[in-house]
């Protein structure tokens, strides 16, 4: 009987694995300013799980994608000490995976230095390719809001974001700018700018005031 070629091959390294947080470091030299994104990303991670995996270098464990993931999982270890039992029950199971055990989902690559400082400039650069179809966004949103989904929990959307693509910001067909929208066209709500000093302090100021249950949205002008 012929030996199998591939019995003893060993298996192959996974696609993505589980480790600790603290095994991975951050790219010091790292150009992109997430702390904006980092909120915003621990709520959809929160939500929907860890969807996408982080990237380091194999050799030594330097972040090449995910620095706002990474800042995220730090920020909800934060969260889920707060948040009450009612609160960690709509957790997803790989956010308290985070949480409570301190690991992050990544994928370890064998990149030299050159060559994972050039893909974590990549990374960033090619997702600036992209643009949305606005008919099809607009279709699978309001599908969405049919169907009574949050639009607005970890999507990274907010409510201007969703009058814009549903067309709900725009005047009447036929009518002027300026004249009388009619009672009842627009709903009135009320709001106070923060001006804040730094993303740091922005960072704070809206961890704080979602602890104490507003609903905040993150603006940069």
């Amino acid at each position: 009987m012929a030996d199998n070629p591939d019995q003893d091959a060993p298996a192959p390294a996974p696609a993505a694995e589980w480790v600790a947080r603290d095994t991975l470091h951050g790219w010091p030299r790292n150009p992109r300013k997430n702390d904006a994104a980092v909120p915003v990303v621990a709520d959809s991670i929160r939500r929907f799980g860890f969807g996408s995996p982080m990237v380091a270098r194999r050799e030594d464990k330097t972040i090449l994608a995910g620095h706002t993931r990474a800042a995220a999982c730090d920020l909800l270890a934060e969260r889920w000490g707060k948040a009450s039992s009612r609160e960690r029950q709509t957790w997803h199971p790989d956010a308290v995976r985070v949480a409570t055990q301190a690991e992050v989902v990544v994928r370890f690559v064998d990149l030299d230095e050159h060559d994972g400082q050039l893909f974590a400039l990549a990374d960033n650069k090619t997702a600036e390719r992209s643009a949305w179809d606005d008919d099809l966004l607009a279709a699978v949103v309001a599908d969405l809001d049919a169907a009574g989904s949050d639009l607005l929990d970890g999507t990274g959307f907010d409510e201007a974001d969703i009058k814009r693509i549903l067309g709900e910001d725009e005047p009447e067909a036929g009518g002027a700018t300026g004249t009388d929208p009619g009672e009842g066209r627009y709903k009135e709500q009320y709001g106070v700018i923060v001006v804040c000093k730094d993303e740091a302090e922005q960072e704070r100021v809206y961890e704080q005031l979602k602890g104490e249950g507003f609903e905040c949205k993150v603006v940069v002008t």
